[in-house]
């Protein structure tokens, strides 16, 4: 009888993996994706924006910086601080937490956002790290799980665009004191970052005038 030799296939990568112990294999689209997004995040952004109630232009500072933050979870964290006034400020305008979904089954890279209550004293890390790694979750306000932020490539290259669609998302308010829904986007790029925050009652209306979607000009890597 004639002995028929069996081939085994093996995947290309695997294969590379199995010769060439040190070489890795490429990662997944959405590791690529996630490195692409988390590396042009950080930054210190300014916009000068028309005031939506008829006054003197706003200007709008954006620092996003890259923290540790295990106490939100064990994906990659940003602060993110909004002030009038400057960088370096003592009340900023609105502070968030930013900790992206790591996890390899994911359906999309997304991230949650942690967001302090108006008025509390800046945490940035530039000030120290100290105040951050204080920071306890159920000191800000989270959202439920259907507003998680979820990230594509935007129509121009090399942009990401992050939303939340209010058809999606609602949740009780303390502050307006009546079921809201936010309507979010973000858009980063090499050069600048685009913010738009919308937040609509119970009624459909909107409960905050917007500017639009406002561009905010990169300056430099956050220090």
């Amino acid at each position: 009888m004639l002995s028929v030799p069996v081939r085994r296939c093996v995947a290309p990568g695997l294969l590379a993996a199995l010769l060439l112990p040190g070489l890795a294999v490429a990662d997944a689209p959405l590791d690529q994706e996630l490195a692409a997004i988390t590396a042009l995040l950080p930054g210190r952004y300014q916009a000068t924006l028309p005031d939506p109630r008829g006054g003197a232009p706003l200007v709008i500072h954006h620092e996003i910086i890259p923290v540790q933050a295990p106490a939100f979870g064990p994906g990659r964290a940003f602060y993110h601080q909004i002030a009038r006034d400057g960088f370096d400020v003592d009340v900023p305008f609105q502070q968030k937490v930013y900790v992206f979904d790591g996890s390899p089954d994911r359906p999309r890279n997304r991230m949650r956002s942690f967001v302090l209550a108006p008025g509390a004293p800046s945490i940035s890390p530039a000030r120290g790290p100290a105040a951050l790694a204080a920071l306890e979750p159920g000191a800000t306000l989270s959202f439920p799980p259907a507003c998680i932020i979820n990230w594509s490539a935007g129509q121009e290259p090399g942009t990401w665009v992050a939303r939340v669609r209010r058809e999606e998302c609602s949740y009780v308010s303390e502050r307006f004191g009546q079921k809201i829904s936010p309507d979010l986007t973000y858009v980063v790029a090499p050069g600048w970052l685009a913010v738009e925050d919308l937040l609509f009652g119970e009624d459909g209306k909107s409960l905050v005038p917007s500017p639009g979607l406002a561009r905010a000009q990169r300056l430099a890597i956050s220090p």
